[in-house]
């Protein structure tokens, strides 16, 4: 990848080498930007032959990074992401999404939007937790004028009907008590 100036000076735009498609060109543009500032990023995607895709084009840019496929590696490729240079870790939201804290990393890139609420939760929360001490980020690639934006559309829907919901179940476990042992519900 190489910086291309605008005769005017007035922006940089990254020119990423080959031709991968519209959203992992961006992609690999925006990760570039991401590592130059040093800082670490996690790309996820639902599909592998999308992350077999995004590999590819990262190493014709000549971009290290890890990407864990599970199995017994796996918390090899977690442990070289968080001690070398390595500042880029690829994987599947299905499977690299739960239980895993890399508070290394300060951005998420989510390829697609997800139906399931929780898995997109989850992916957030690798690098949106306790001990994180900096500003964190979530970039989602959404192809206008496709069906990616119904999809987003009923995320977003989702994530407010559980917000609604948390609160609600708040709202009913809420109990105020004095020196008799309590009031009702109704008082």
């Amino acid at each position: 990848a190489t910086d291309k100036c605008l005769n005017d000076g007035s922006q940089t735009t990254r020119r990423v080498e080959g031709s991968w498609g519209t959203k992992v060109d961006r992609l690999i543009s925006d990760v570039l930007e991401v590592k130059e500032s040093g800082e670490k990023s996690i790309v996820f995607s639902q599909w592998d032959d999308m992350l077999d895709i995004i590999e590819e084009a990262l190493c014709f840019n000549k971009i290290s990074h890890v990407r864990s496929k599970g199995g017994k590696r796996f918390g090899e490729y977690i442990k070289q992401f968080r001690s070398d240079n390595t500042s880029i870790l690829i994987l599947n939201i299905k499977n690299g999404a739960e239980g895993l804290t890399l508070i290394e990393a300060s951005h998420i890139f989510i390829l697609e939007p997800l139906l399931n609420h929780g898995l997109d939760i989850q992916a957030i929360n690798r690098i949106h937790r306790i001990g994180q001490t900096s500003k964190t980020y979530v970039h989602r690639y959404i192809v206008d004028n496709t069906i990616e934006i119904k999809i987003d559309k009923l995320r977003m829907e989702r994530q407010e009907n559980q917000i609604e919901d948390e609160l609600q179940e708040k709202k009913k476990s809420f109990c105020a008590g004095g020196m008799d042992g309590g009031f009702s519900q109704s008082e």
